[in-house]
């Protein structure tokens, strides 16, 4: 038999409304998502059926903007979330830069 789920309520902080509504639109397919800025910036989300799904995109989404960690409450309980490190460029990946002296290819 499968194990019963528990839709979960969430509420994480964000720094500000950019950054906010930039979490908002990475979770919208997630579960359903509402901004609150009754006690800061927090953005609410409602009947989460897969935490670690957006346990990861939080990571992600403070690592996409230059954030150490947040804070957030899961069912109740308070939890904090650190940024995903950085994925270091592989073997033969380069950045090349263009010269406006340069000829066009």
């Amino acid at each position: 038999m499968p194990a019963t789920v528990h839709p979960l309520r969430i509420e994480i902080a964000a720094p500000d409304g950019y950054t906010v509504l930039s979490l908002e639109r990475r979770l919208a397919g997630l579960a359903h998502a509402k901004v609150a800025e009754a006690r800061g910036w927090v953005l609410e989300l409602e009947d989460v059926e897969h935490l670690e799904d957006v346990e990861v995109a939080v990571a992600e989404w403070l690592r996409d903007n230059g954030l150490a960690s947040t804070h957030m409450v899961v069912g109740g309980r308070h939890e904090h979330v650190a940024a995903a490190e950085a994925v270091p460029p592989r073997a033969g990946d380069h950045q090349f830069e263009v010269h406006p002296d340069s000829p066009a290819v």
